[in-house]
């Protein structure tokens, strides 16, 4: 199955992503804050000052407290949407999409230009996507994962997602088929051993990429590793 159509500039969409985001943030409370920040870094591996990443993944946990960190059950993206009346109508259509992001791990198929083609690897969904700086950033057979948001008649790479080494895209969409499946909650588990595994990567950076990687992934009890 494909999805989407020739969308909109993306420098439109990223213009609406920051002015939702900035608004939500502005209602989290600093225990919330606290809070969601030790789950998320908890998961995906705790960052220093040593990270060259480091602001990348804090850009990550902005995303994350937004759209992911539930609270009493929904996030403050939810929360906002169903309390914040001073949207225009235009706006509040489109804001509401964003809550309907899709949360995967993606191979790249197809690059043309700032839209690609992607594959969600666990559904085996083409999705064709606009993103920043395509051409250098998603290379074909590259492999990334994120959230992609609707917006308008299109989709779009989140502005924050994380792209693995190329020469470990096909270990890793070989290790969802096998292990992996259809089985959600696992999917769940080893997108953050993938976000942890690609912060190891980078703080050990002279061994090669798919070594790093084919020992961690094909041993199913190195997947709790932490990152501290």
């Amino acid at each position: 199955m494909q999805l989407g159509v020739e969308n909109s500039n993306y420098s439109e969409f990223q213009s609406f992503y920051d002015k939702f985001v900035g608004i939500v943030t502005g209602t989290i409370s600093e225990e919330e804050v606290h809070s969601a920040r030790e789950e998320f870094f908890d998961l995906s591996g705790r960052v220093t000052e040593m990270d060259h990443s480091i602001e990348q993944r804090y850009s990550w946990f902005t995303e994350y407290l937004v759209f992911e960190y539930l609270i009493d059950g929904k996030s403050p993206a939810m929360r906002l949407m169903e309390n914040y009346n001073k949207f225009s109508e235009f706006e509040r259509i489109i804001f509401q999409e964003f809550l309907n992001f899709k949360k995967g791990i993606f191979l790249v198929k197809k690059n043309k230009g700032n839209q690609i083609s992607v594959m969600d690897v666990l559904s085996e969904m083409v999705i064709q996507v606009s993103a920043p700086g395509s051409a250098e950033v998603f290379p074909r057979r590259s492999l990334f994962q994120g959230n992609i948001f609707r917006f308008r008649e299109g989709y779009f790479v989140s502005p924050v997602v994380l792209v693995h080494p190329e020469f470990v895209s096909s270990l890793i969409v070989r290790i969802i088929r096998r292990k992996i499946k259809g089985d959600e909650a696992r999917f769940r588990e080893f997108f953050w051993v993938l976000a942890r595994l690609k912060l190891k990567q980078e703080r050990f950076s002279r061994i090669p990429p798919e070594e790093i990687y084919k020992q961690v992934l094909e041993n199913e009890s190195s997947w709790i590793f932490k990152i501290t």
